[in-house]
């Protein structure tokens, strides 16, 4: 038996040592997402990061909520990142994005 979806969308960003911009890459992106009346959750996995990326992601779970959550993992690259992300996914559709927002959340 497949459970529904809890989310229109997840979106998986993998991070590391992206402590300077992962804020204004998530708070952008449910800007857009809310704007859209999209249900939507942001998995940020952080990649064993050796700066403070854990801890900015963990100050916004706290302002923002449950739609926000961290994915740690131990550094196993870009690709081990984003399939963990997608693993705990909730959404319906899933889309990966850049933590430094290359391609913008508009498009």
């Amino acid at each position: 038996m497949t459970l529904p979806a809890a989310y229109e969308l997840s979106v998986v960003i993998p991070a590391y040592n992206e402590e300077t911009i992962i804020c204004q890459t998530v708070q952008a992106i449910t800007d857009d997402l809310a704007a859209r009346g999209i249900t939507h959750e942001i998995l940020v996995v952080d990649d064993g990061s050796t700066d403070h990326t854990k801890e900015q992601v963990q100050g916004l779970v706290g302002r923002m909520g449950s739609h926000l959550r961290l994915v740690q993992t131990h550094h196993q690259g870009k690709g081990g990142a984003v399939r963990s992300g997608v693993l705990a996914a909730r959404g319906a559709f899933i889309l990966f994005m850049d933590a430094d927002h290359s391609t913008r959340i508009e498009e």
